[in-house]
């Protein structure tokens, strides 16, 4: 999840009320692939597979997460793969994440 942590900075003055923070992730998406599908021409339900088939979920991992067949899983990967002219998942993220 996203771990945000706030603590207050030394300013030399006890009143001055800065505030440094840090923010880390485990286990989230890159945002850089969230904005990618984000770009690329595809439905709402297009671009959860997308994001699911990057993330490495098999056919039968997308329906069960997404409430579908894995038939219906299968046919949406295949209409990403003809939008974004990729034939395999290594080729959707190497365009997502290196393109």
């Amino acid at each position: 999840g996203l771990i945000v942590r706030a603590h207050r900075l030394q300013c030399g003055d006890p009143g001055c009320g800065l505030i440094g923070g840090t923010v880390s992730t485990q286990g989230l998406v890159p945002v850089k692939l969230v904005r990618r599908i984000g770009e690329m021409p595809l439905s709402p339900r297009q671009a959860e597979v997308c994001m699911l088939i990057s993330l490495g979920l098999d056919y039968n991992k997308i329906a069960e997460q997404l409430g579908i067949s894995k038939q219906t899983a299968i046919a949406h990967s295949r209409w990403v793969y003809n939008k974004l002219d990729v034939h395999n998942r290594s080729e959707l993220v190497n365009l997502l994440l290196y393109a």
